[in-house]
């Protein structure tokens, strides 16, 4: 035929180029100026299914399928005149069998620049394009887990052997407890295949599980020991498995895996798969523990907690306090609306006013978004008990930002409202001695507020008193971190005693001062019982206090804590009405008597008290625990700390104590709830930098497989 040329014909020149082009690959064809076919490689026969005769001569669209756009079929030889084209195309087999190519086509040109030829090389994606819907059906895999961590688990798996195949598909877990391997989800299992048994001589353990860090791949299970060691191989007659472990902060529990009844080998993607779909289930296990100890958090915190979808403010948790506040007991089904018709509580403001739905904390987090701290409500519970609570509430977001749900924590504050009304009722009895002080006495709160305070405090600061209530204490410091300074004396010796400070003056002025600070407990809450020592009147100050020093009696009975007044010998010189209180003992009886008097038996080492006492005569303030025994035969625990003083122109040593049996037994509490909240917390953020890096490993293997990445990554 005239409009056959040979390759070497063409190319005289560049025979090795030939034999590169027939041994390549890709499927090459070159066709004349006419498009017909005047060489193909050994390649493109192979894959057509076409001999040489059939296709030398013959037009390229001998081998296009029919259902390509004509247009773009159209366009292919103008664009390859032009430069080349490259692009997918539908081609077809000699036998009709359709397969997607990618094609790239280019011109060649003789020694003189002139067109002679035209070039196409194609690749079989077919592969490809199967690996990039697997990869699509994984990623809307992520993007459609729910909350429901059971379910998830169950879909990863059902997953696993869709887009790799198999017979089936599972995910075997250890239960150390019971020393088994348990079926924890499954895919076209055999119903008669059982659910747990012991896991020596399994391929999920003995390969997967002990492997640890990596994928199992067995092409041909009857070339393994498994053959005999694995019930499940020989009576289900598998012949493939491919799987990877699931782990459990760092410790491997379990494995997904595939198995199939052919030999076959698996593809590098599946194999990575496989991984991605474990890493997956390692997330849900990890999930599945965190909302485990959240709700453990959550009905154990002595807050009220609720946790609502958004958004309709539909109640999913809430735990034991939230429950009895709300409805006067806790045994409520959880499963409610807070805008439930037949809801049997009441909301109200301080004055009185009754708060709509609408504006309730929780709804206004979930439904506009906003972020509510420390608001203060009563509540009216089921029951017709008013509880003062404290709210905060927030919005909570997924990665797109959209409002999923709202968490509202709120604290019962009754007792410290009711506090707060008894220190108004009592303030009359005690103001006359509390104004009159020549030196500056406040009460704080532990966040720093002045609750109340004397003239002479507001005399040395310049502010009123009105002004002083108002503001933290803080404020009042030429360096507002100086209040950190004597907080951490407080929270190393229980008190503090002539701390130096500069307070800032109203007027911008600089005071020196001293400051006096113990922790009092009124009504069930700490406060900082303050003095300031104005030191640019220290002498005015020394003589107005020997001329009130009756007056001053008063101020040392209503003092919180227990005070002593103890001679070198340790006897007692006078106690307060607070040590009255703690032991039970008049004055009278307890003075006179030692340590020893009221030391519970057994308890204490009462020379190395005695020891600290002469320490204290000798300067050197004191500090330590001392378990009491009251009258009654009630023992308690104790912080003490002396100092020495004098009384009445004796040295003398005075120690003040404060009954801390309550405070113990919180703090060991708070320590524990604090372990318990920081491990949840680095679970939660854990998973999460878990998931986006799972994501991002995602959108990279749609990248490579030429498809967009599915999540947008915050970084």
């Amino acid at each position: 035929m005239k409009n056959i040329l040979s390759m070497n014909a063409l190319i005289p020149d560049n025979a090795m180029l030939v034999l590169a082009l027939k041994s390549i690959g890709d499927c090459v064809c070159i066709s004349d100026m006419d498009d017909k076919i005047i060489f193909v490689n050994e390649a493109f026969l192979k894959t057509y299914g076409f001999s040489l005769e059939e296709l030398l001569g013959k037009p390229v669209s001998i081998v296009r399928a029919t259902n390509n756009d004509p247009e773009k079929t159209a366009g292919i030889f103008p664009a390859t005149l032009k430069g080349g084209w490259r692009g997918e195309l539908i081609n077809q087999r000699k036998d009709g069998t359709e397969f997607p190519v990618n094609i790239a086509t280019s011109v060649i040109l003789d020694d003189k620049e002139k067109p002679i030829a035209l070039m196409g090389i194609a690749k079989d994606i077919t592969e490809t394009k199967r690996m990039q819907a697997k990869l699509r059906s994984v990623a809307d895999l992520f993007q459609n887990l729910g909350t429901d961590t059971s379910k998830n688990i169950n879909t990863i798996v059902a997953c696993a052997s869709a887009i790799i195949g198999g017979v089936a598909s599972l995910y075997n877990r250890l239960d150390e407890s019971a020393c088994s391997l348990v079926v924890r989800a499954g895919q076209n299992l055999p119903p008669e295949m059982e659910n747990a048994d012991s896991p020596e001589g399994h391929i999920c353990y003995e390969a997967t599980i002990k492997g640890k860090d990596k994928p199992v791949v067995l092409g041909d299970l009857t070339q393994t020991s498994f053959m005999q060691s694995d019930p499940n191989v020989a009576r289900f007659g598998l012949k493939s498995y491919l799987g990877a472990p699931v782990s459990l902060r760092g410790k491997t529990i379990g494995s997904l895996a595939v198995v199939d009844s052919i030999i076959r080998e698996f593809s590098p993607e599946e194999i990575d798969l496989i991984w991605i779909l474990a890493r997956a289930l390692s997330l849900e296990e990890e999930r599945q523990e965190a909302i485990i100890m959240l709700e453990t958090a959550v009905q154990q915190s002595p807050s009220g907690i609720l946790i609502a979808d958004a958004p309709d403010v539909k109640i999913r948790i809430a735990n034991r306090k939230a429950m009895a506040i709300l409805h006067g007991n806790d045994e409520k089904n959880v499963d409610f609306e807070l805008h439930e018709p037949t809801r049997t509580w009441e909301s109200y403001s301080l004055d009185g006013i009754s708060i709509p739905l609408n504006d309730l904390p929780l709804t206004r987090a979930i439904q506009n978004g906003e972020v509510i701290e420390s608001e203060e409500y009563i509540i009216r519970s089921g029951n017709g008990i008013e509880h003062f609570v404290s709210v905060n509430a927030v919005p909570v977001r997924n990665i797109d930002g959209t409002i999923t749900s709202g968490i509202s924590i709120f604290h019962d504050i009754t007792a410290k409202k009711q506090t707060e009304q008894k220190l108004r009722e009592r303030e009359n009895r005690y103001r006359t001695v509390f104004d009159k002080a020549p030196i500056g006495i406040g009460l704080v709160s532990e966040d720093g507020y002045v609750i109340d305070c004397n003239q002479a405090m507001a005399r040395i600061t310049g502010y009123t008193i009105k002004e002083l209530v108002t503001i933290q204490q803080t404020g009042i410091f030429a360096d507002p971190e100086a209040r950190n300074g004597f907080m951490e004396l407080m929270e190393r010796d229980g008190h503090v005693y002539e701390h130096p400070v500069i307070l800032r003056h109203k007027n911008g002025s600089d005071v020196a001062a001293l400051i006096y600070v113990n922790r009092i407990e009124l009504g069930g809450i700490n406060y900082y019982h303050t003095i300031c020592q104005d030191l640019t009147v220290q002498k005015k100050a020394e003589t107005s206090l020997r001329e009130i020093a009756d007056s001053y009696r008063g101020l040392f009975n209503n003092v919180g804590d227990a005070i002593y007044i103890l001679d070198i010998n340790g006897s007692f010189l006078d106690v307060n009405s607070g040590a009255e209180k703690m032991y039970g003992y008049s004055r009278e009886v307890l003075i006179g008597k030692d340590p020893s008097f009221v030391s519970a038996p057994d308890k204490n080492n009462l020379e190395e008290i005695m020891s600290r006492v002469k320490n204290a005569f000798d300067g050197e303030p004191q500090q330590f625990e001392f378990w009491g025994k009251r009258a009654n035969g009630e023992t308690f625990l104790k912080d003490v700390r002396i100092c020495k003083g004098t009384y009445f122109g004796q040295e003398v040593v005075i120690a003040m104590a404060t009954d801390i049996t309550d405070r113990k037994n919180a703090e060991d509490a708070l320590k524990q709830k604090a372990s318990e909240l920081e491990r949840f917390n680095n679970l939660m953020i854990g998973r999460e930098l878990k998931m986006i890096d799972l994501k991002k490993e995602i959108n990279s293997l749609l990248i490579e497989s030429g498809l967009q990445g599915k999540y947008m990554i915050h970084e």
